[in-house]
């Protein structure tokens, strides 16, 4: 939030009001004013504090003082609703147009920290949760998987963020928790041509190995 302010800055409401223009200028992601622990997670921990502390009413007042939409507060159980979960799971995806669901630690630097409790709470963890919403998502988008450069941009994508040199095998990406791309691989293109896209062509003994393996076991599915 820039430079140290002056004693008794965060005391006076008009400045409060200002930082949390300036804070909403410089996170265009957000419709409203978040809550103290989305605030902290971007770094806005001064602003949370005194806004909790100084400004009256609070943070619903200020939304209100702002025009600001009032923070949405959910029933109690709908974070155990696994079709709401999937739901703001696609929702964020396509806000910050994410190809791969992030892991917990990108949740809550985006502000969705509720959202990565409950997966990790009731709904198996995001190993689990992200292959099942893999599952979901190649049942909705099927025609997007059989373009050869689509899942070799996803793989490659994958490949970055687990910092693989070689694509995993088709076990190892299940277990990973991308089983929409490894289902892809094994449905529309093969294991043998995805590699040689990813330009995998020099194999030892033991990638050679699971290259044959991958191959005899998509002709026997």
């Amino acid at each position: 939030m820039g430079k140290k302010k002056p004693n008794g800055y965060w005391k006076d409401p008009k400045n409060i009001l200002s930082e949390v223009r300036i804070f909403l200028e410089e996170n265009p992601d957000f419709n409203t004013l978040p809550g103290e622990d989305v605030l902290r997670s971007r770094g806005y921990s001064s602003l949370g504090r005194a806004i909790s502390t100084y400004y009256s009413g609070s943070f619903g007042k200020i939304r209100s003082d702002l025009g600001l939409e009032e923070k949405k507060y959910l029933k109690r159980g709908t974070w155990k609703d696994i079709d709401f979960v999937f739901s703001e799971a696609r929702r964020i995806m396509q806000q910050f147009s994410l190809k791969i669901f992030p892991d917990n630690r990108t949740l809550e630097e985006l502000g969705y920290s509720s959202l990565g409790v409950a997966i990790t709470k009731y709904h198996g963890g995001f190993r689990n949760f992200r292959k099942t919403l893999g599952e979901r998502q190649i049942q909705r988008e099927r025609g997007i998987w059989k373009d050869l450069d689509f899942t070799i941009s996803q793989a490659k994508e994958i490949m970055a963020k687990e910092r693989c040199e070689r694509l995993p095998t088709h076990g190892q990406l299940v277990e990973l928790g991308y089983n929409a791309l490894a289902t892809a691989i094994n449905h529309y293109h093969g294991y043998p041509t995805v590699r040689i896209a990813l330009g995998e062509k020099s194999l030892d003994e033991r990638q050679l190995r699971t290259f044959l393996e991958e191959y005899i076991g998509e002709q026997n599915e």
